[in-house]
C-alpha cells in the first residue's frame, strides 16, 4: 500500500490491520483521525507553535481548512529565538508541497479578487472545454436544451454558490450557451 500526497506516491508500507475499502466503519474511523488532527492543530495554535494567515483587511484569521480527506495549512514564518522557521521546514517535515496564493482548492481559485473578470476565466474555460466534444448538429433542440440545463448550468452554479460573478462574466456564460443552442449565427 502507499498514500498519495499532492498526487505523488509516498513510501510503500504493509497493511497489518484496518478496514476494507467500502466498509461501513471506515467513515467513522476517518472522522476519529481527522478530528484528532484538527485538535492537534488547534493546540499548536494555542501554544503559538504555528501562526495562521490573515486574509482580507485582517478581518479573517485562518490557520487550516479541512474538507473530506483534504487539509490545507496556512502558515507564516515564525521567529524562534535566533532561528526563523520557514514554510519549507513545515512542508518538508510533513512531506507536502508548499504553494503561494493564488491556488486552486476543491476546484475553486483562492487568493485572488473574486470580483475580477480574470478570476472567473476558469469558469468560462471549463464551459468551453465541456462544449468542445459535443456535436450539436447531431442533437435535437430538446437534447441541446437538456445538456445546457443539466451540464453547463451546473458548472457556474458551483462558483456562484461561493462567489459573486461579475455581470460581464454572466453574460459571457449566457452567450456560450446561446451559441451552442442556436448555432454561431445568433445575430441573424
Amino acid at each position: 500500500m502507499f498514500v498519495l500526497v499532492n498526487g505523488s506516491p509516498m513510501e510503500e508500507f504493509t497493511m497489518e490491520r484496518g478496514l476494507r475499502q467500502g466498509d461501513p466503519l471506515s467513515p467513522f474511523l476517518f472522522n476519529i483521525i481527522v478530528e484528532s488532527l484538527s485538535c492537534c492543530l488547534k493546540k499548536a495554535l494555542d501554544l503559538n507553535m504555528i501562526k495562521g494567515a490573515m486574509l482580507g483587511n485582517g478581518e479573517l484569521h485562518i490557520s487550516y481548512l479541512q474538507f473530506a480527506d483534504d487539509t490545507i495549512l496556512f502558515l507564516e514564518p515564525k521567529m524562534s529565538g535566533e532561528k526563523v522557521v520557514v514554510e519549507e521546514d513545515w512542508a518538508a517535515s510533513l512531506r507536502c508541497r508548499k504553494s503561494n496564493f493564488p491556488i486552486t482548492y476543491l476546484g475553486l481559485p483562492l487568493g485572488s479578487r473574486p470580483s475580477s473578470k480574470a478570476f472567473c476565466d476558469s469558469v468560462l474555460l471549463r464551459i468551453q472545454k465541456r462544449l468542445a466534444p459535443w456535436k450539436k448538429k447531431f442533437l435535437s433542440k430538446g437534447g441541446r436544451l437538456i445538456l445546457i440545463k443539466s451540464v453547463l448550468a451546473s458548472i457556474p452554479t458551483y462558483y456562484l454558490s461561493i462567489f459573486k460573478v461579475p455581470v460581464s462574466v454572466a453574460q459571457d456564460i449566457e452567450k456560450l450557451q446561446t451559441i451552442f443552442f442556436w448555432g454561431d449565427g445568433i445575430e441573424k
